[in-house]
């Protein structure tokens, strides 16, 4: 299976699906590149009887997260909603995730990668919350992380 999309390249052999954030350089999520995602997952989820699924990226970040201007009050709503649907898609994804990490991983992206079942992470391979040095609260990373990277990790990240 091969899907059409514009933000992502998507490739499954029936075993093995691979999805990539195709947005370099930092791979910046917009609402309309997380719809995509998630129209992806949910193909997948339905239509394929996967062994493993794994997120990688083109270019020199993984992702930096969610586009700033996605976070101005008349999109947060419709942002938050959208990007908080691809969790509940990963974590009902009847296989392992996988996610291969090069550079950085900020914000969105951070949460996106961590919340595979598996990270493999390259040597340049980074992991941050920058948005708390704007007083913005990440909601699935305050959630996830304390049992995916212990408590104390998550609060010096957080």
């Amino acid at each position: 299976m091969e899907a059409v999309a514009q933000f992502l390249g998507v490739e499954s052999d029936g075993v093995v699906a691979r999805v990539v954030l195709k947005r370099p350089p930092l791979n910046i999520f917009t609402i309309e590149m997380l719809g995509e995602l998630n129209r992806v997952l949910r193909q997948l989820h339905h239509d394929e009887p996967l062994r493993a699924l794994l997120l990688a990226a083109e270019g020199k970040a993984f992702s930096a997260g969610v586009a700033v201007e996605d976070h101005l009050p008349d999109k947060a709503g419709r942002m938050l909603s959208v990007f908080h649907e691809t969790f509940r898609l990963l974590r009902s994804f009847p296989c392992p995730v996988i996610s291969a990490v090069q550079g950085p991983a900020l914000g969105g992206g951070c949460e996106l990668a961590c919340f595979a079942d598996l990270v493999i992470a390259s040597e340049s391979a980074t992991f941050g919350q920058p948005e708390v040095k704007l007083g913005v609260f990440p909601p699935t990373a305050a959630l996830h992380f304390p049992h995916r990277i212990g408590l104390a990790r998550t609060l010096q990240l957080l």
